[in-house]
């Protein structure tokens, strides 16, 4: 793999997560296949960009910030990056730091499946979510 072509995966999710950092929903769409997803874990994947935007703008409908700072981001295969990081979200005028790691593939620049490994009732509490609402998959 070039060196080139890691800067190059890198830079991608970079760019992704900074769409998040912007709470710039069409960039974060933008980001992905029109086939992409994105699987926070233990909770159904989100697959197409239609579906995306519709959970794309849930999330930020109540979020005033939020700041993925970037531990560590690792090229580990041609098309796969793995991002360490903490999110700092103000959602609901709640403050919140989140652990996450994330495993980015991509395609032709664009995500092809982002998942997400968090603690996930650390996650429902930032986002506000009452736990009743909070279901995991089968």
């Amino acid at each position: 793999m070039s060196s080139d072509h890691v800067k190059d995966l890198e830079q991608l999710a970079r760019n992704a997560l900074a769409a998040w950092d912007s709470l710039d929903a069409e960039a974060i769409v933008n980001s992905f296949a029109e086939d992409g997803a994105l699987h926070p874990m233990m909770l159904d994947p989100i697959v197409g960009r239609k579906n995306l935007a519709a959970q794309v703008a849930r999330d930020l409908k109540h979020a005033s910030s939020c700041r993925c700072t970037i531990k560590n981001i690792a090229v580990c295969s041609e098309t796969t990056v793995l991002v360490e990081r903490v999110d700092e979200v103000v959602n609901n005028g709640k403050k919140a730091a989140i652990p996450v790691m994330a495993s980015m593939d991509f395609r032709d620049g664009k995500i092809t499946m982002w998942r997400e490994y968090m603690d996930l009732k650390q996650f429902a509490e930032a986002m506000g979510w009452p736990a009743k609402n909070v279901k995991l998959s089968a």
